[in-house]
C-alpha cells in the first residue's frame, strides 16, 4: 500500500500535533511518559523505524535535553563520573543499546504501535498515541542498581578505607535525591 502525507514536510506534520502528556506508572518509583497526540494522520514505519530508502534509519530521532533538575541529579549521581571506579554498565558493551550513557536517547517505540502499523492501519491508536515513550526513568533506576550491585560485589570483605569513595554512589550532599 502506498500512502502520502497531507503535509509537505515532516516538520509541518510534527508542528500540527496537539500533545497531551500522560504518566504511566511502571512501578512504585518509576514512570514512563507518553503523549497522546490526537493527529489527523499516523506516523508510518519509515518515519519511526526507517526503511531501505533511509538506510534503515528512522526519520524521527529523539534526544532528551537532560537540562532539567531531575536529569541533573542523576548525571551528578551516576553519569558525570562514569565509569565509576572501573565499574561499567552491561549495556555499555552492547551493540543493541541505542540509549547512550547517560540514556538521552531512551525513547523506544511502543511495540503495539508497530503491530498496528503492520496489521491494522485503521486502528484509532495510531492517530491518538505518539509512537515514542520517554523511558529515561527506567534507565536511571536500572543503571543505579546495576552499579550499586557491582560495587557491593567488588568491595565485599575489602577494608573500609578502600570503600570510602563509594559513598558518592549512595549520597550526594548537594542533592535532594537520595536512593536507599
Amino acid at each position: 500500500m502506498f500512502r502520502t502525507s497531507k503535509y509537505n514536510t515532516l516538520s509541518d506534520k510534527l508542528s500540527a500535533l496537539n500533545f497531551n502528556p500522560l504518566w504511566i506508572k511502571l512501578s512504585s518509583d518509576v514512570v514512563t511518559l507518553q503523549n497522546n497526540m490526537n493527529a489527523d494522520e499516523y506516523f508510518d514505519a519509515t518515519e519511526i523505524s526507517g526503511s531501505k530508502y533511509t538506510d534503515n534509519k528512522p526519520l524521527i530521532n529523539l534526544t532528551a535535553l537532560m537540562e532539567d533538575s531531575f536529569a541533573g541529579e542523576f548525571k551528578g549521581l551516576i553519569y558525570n563520573n562514569y565509569p565509576f571506579d572501573g565499574l561499567e554498565l552491561n549495556r555499555a558493551e552492547s551493540d543493541d543499546d541505542f540509549t547512550g550513557i547517560p540514556p538521552a536517547n531512551a525513547f523506544p517505540v511502543f511495540t503495539s504501535y508497530l503491530q498496528y502499523l503492520g496489521n491494522d492501519k485503521g486502528n484509532a491508536f495510531l492517530k491518538q498515541t505518539f509512537p515514542f515513550k520517554y523511558d529515561l526513568f527506567s534507565y536511571y533506576k536500572a543503571d543505579w542498581y546495576e552499579l550499586i550491585s557491582k560495587a557491593a560485589s567488588k568491595y565485599v570483605g575489602a577494608p573500609a578505607t578502600s570503600r570510602s569513595h563509594l559513598l558518592m554512589l549512595y549520597w550526594n550532599p548537594h542533592s535532594e535525591l537520595f536512593l536507599p
